[in-house]
């Protein structure tokens, strides 16, 4: 589980430690995040309080920028490669934040395996290999639309509902 991202807080819900020119802000909820904060010289004459309205700024100007961000995900045009062997690591990455593939059944030796597998550019990745190539974005969200594999290629229309299932109330 990721720990929850750093928040404006109170001095009620953090602890404050001095290390030379910086400050360590730990929040004190359990699993609570902790931010290192290089403050400089100056901080030799701010209070507990004095740091923690640095922080606060800091997460509110950080706050600021992401909200007035707009993510443009680039896709790789089809029929170019999608993916590229990155030789350091020995594995395949993304060339862009689309992915086209189709999920499938692993055939060894002739014999079909439960284990899913992944096809992209008509290349077969087991489930371990796909989630190392996943590692290259490691802390950004997924959305997965499925969408049949004659149509990899098209935006597909999204309609946003509730599933029927979830009108009749929780299962028993």
């Amino acid at each position: 589980m990721r720990p929850r991202n750093p928040y404006v807080a109170r001095m009620d819900q953090v602890r404050i430690a001095r290390h030379g020119e910086a400050a360590r802000i730990t929040y004190v909820e359990p699993g609570g995040p902790q931010v290192h904060l290089t403050i400089g010289p100056r901080i030799a004459d701010m209070s507990d309080e004095d740091i923690l309205i640095a922080h606060n700024a800091v997460i509110r100007a950080q706050q600021e920028l992401a909200d007035s961000y707009i993510h443009v995900a680039e896709e790789v045009p089809p029929g170019q490669p999608q993916l590229e062997f990155f030789e350091p690591g020995q594995y395949w990455v993304p060339r862009g934040q689309v992915l086209r593939f189709v999920v499938t059944s692993r055939q060894e030796d002739g014999e079909w395996e439960s284990e899913p597998a992944v096809e992209i550019d008509g290349r077969e990745f087991t489930w371990e290999d796909f989630g190392k190539m996943l590692l290259t974005w490691e802390g950004w969200g997924v959305r997965m639309v499925m969408v049949p594999d004659d149509e990899l290629e098209k935006p597909p229309i999204i309609k946003v509902r509730k599933p029927a299932d979830m009108d009749e109330g929780p299962a028993v």
